[in-house]
């Protein structure tokens, strides 16, 4: 059996509570919790064998291609392992509980978290997941650490490293930081400077070497100079091979993306990058409201920057060995602002209410009235309650919803194949709905309902 090397040989513990989840960049994968179980009941749970099947099948049905980087660069192939049976244990472990930072950076998905921890004092729970940890920490061989905010103010995850003792020798062990770098200086490494014995890896996350938009982009008062400083005293620890590998990452957006070629040059010939990846933004992920975080992602094709991006990212450094495209260059998924989705929503929605024969027409359009209905949003609920028998709704199609039933219609998530049509009413890229439902089995015709609605309304 193979399956891909994030799924299987990585496990993250993620808040205070001790939720536990595989791959950070999958849509669906919280699978146990470490105060309820211990690794290995989690490891060979149902939940664990409901996650894996679709990775083991290849179908990636919770994995996004603008989140993973090996669907995005059509290297999946390249990380798959193979395995005999599910292990007890993970290869690697991810600590990133604390939610402790120094910066506030306004795009950043651990935002939120930090927010719900800020004033509390959990002292206690870290205690008692720290008594937990003890009893996996040695049969992990790769410990990879963040914090879910910045590494050096998580200082009960400093102590775990401090004090961790694997099992396996020293040469097949490996330790993975990650930092903002604003205070990745010489009195910190010395905290933590026993992982120098084992393979060590530092990615250090640096917005912009512009000070004002450094500043902007971090939420910080922090100097650059501290930070080049700290590049300077990170290179030097690669040099003499302290460190075994330094990657220099930054979250590409609207405001940075014009630096991005001297940016990715100074990252490899002033600081010793052995990697420089280039992440795009996830508007989703911040703090900010969605009509202004829209904004910020100019590989949207519909955003006003766009071309102009596409220049910059043309730029032949990007082809450099150690450049990691994170997104591929694909555009982005985002499409139009909130605000224009919204209003053809409201559009849509409100002729159904003022024609009471449009859902008929609809029905006559697509010549079938036998239909699933993809989206339980504000249009797709609108129709199950208008439809007074023009259409037979089969089941209701939601990747997203929690619901089993709506209105006493069957709510599944799109895996099941059926041989019905298809009315998708949600307001997102057609195109992609319509290859994921063609992948996954559905022989029916598909329909927008956006578009019907122009050719009946026009």
């Amino acid at each position: 059996m193979t399956i891909c090397r994030k799924a299987i040989d990585e496990l993250q513990i993620i808040n205070a509570n001790g939720d536990v989840r595989i791959c950070g960049w999958s849509n669906d994968n919280f699978i146990g919790n470490i105060f309820n179980d211990d690794i290995p009941a989690i490891m060979h749970s149902d939940r664990a064998a409901a996650l894996f099947k679709p990775l083991f099948d290849k179908t990636y049905d919770n994995c996004p291609v603008d989140q993973c980087p090996y669907l995005a660069n059509q290297s999946m192939d390249e990380h798959l392992i193979s395995i005999d049976e599910i292990p007890d244990y993970p290869k690697t472990l991810l600590l990133a509980y604390e939610g402790i930072c120094n910066y506030q950076c306004p795009y950043c998905s651990s935002f939120q978290h930090m927010i719900d921890t800020q004033n509390k004092d959990l002292t206690v729970q870290y205690d008692n997941l720290a008594k937990r940890l003890e009893q996996v920490l040695p049969h992990i061989h790769h410990i990879g650490a963040n914090g879910k905010g910045e590494l050096f103010c998580s200082k009960h995850i400093l102590q775990l490293l401090n004090s961790w003792k694997p099992m396996a020798p020293a040469s097949e062990v490996q330790v993975t930081l990650e930092t903002n770098g604003s205070l990745f200086n010489e009195a910190n490494w010395l905290k933590i400077e026993n992982l120098g014995q084992y393979k060590l890896n530092v990615m250090v996350t640096v917005a912009s070497f512009d000070e004002r938009t450094y500043k902007c982009l971090h939420g910080t008062k922090t100097s650059l100079d501290r930070v080049f400083d700290n590049l300077r005293f990170i290179k030097n620890l690669r040099e003499k091979e302290t460190i075994n590998y330094l990657e220099i990452a930054t979250v590409v957006q609207e405001l940075n993306f014009r630096e991005m070629p001297e940016f990715t040059k100074r990252c490899l010939d002033e600081f010793g990058a052995d990697c420089v990846r280039l992440r795009p933004i996830n508007p989703a992920g911040g703090c900010v409201d969605k009509n202004i975080a829209w904004f910020w992602d100019v590989r949207n094709t519909e955003h006003p920057y766009n071309g102009l991006y596409k220049d910059v990212m043309a730029h032949p450094i990007f082809s450099h060995p150690k450049v990691l495209l994170w997104s591929g260059n694909h555009d982005s998924s985002l499409g139009v602002h909130p605000g224009k989705k919204l209003s053809n929503i409201h559009s849509v929605m409100a002729a159904i209410l003022d024609r009471d024969d449009l859902l008929g027409q609809l029905a006559e359009r697509m010549a079938q009235t036998e239909i699933c209905l993809y989206g339980l949003g504000l249009l797709g609920k609108l129709i199950v309650k208008e439809n007074k028998g023009v259409f037979q709704i089969k089941k209701i199609l939601d990747k997203y919803a929690n619901l089993s039933e709506y209105q006493g219609i069957l709510v599944e998530k799109p895996t099941n194949p059926c041989h019905h049509a298809v009315l998708v009413t949600t307001y997102a890229c057609f195109g992609e709905i319509n290859n994921e439902l063609r992948k996954k089995g559905f022989h029916g015709k598909i329909y927008n309902i956006f578009e019907l609605m122009d050719g009946i309304c026009n």
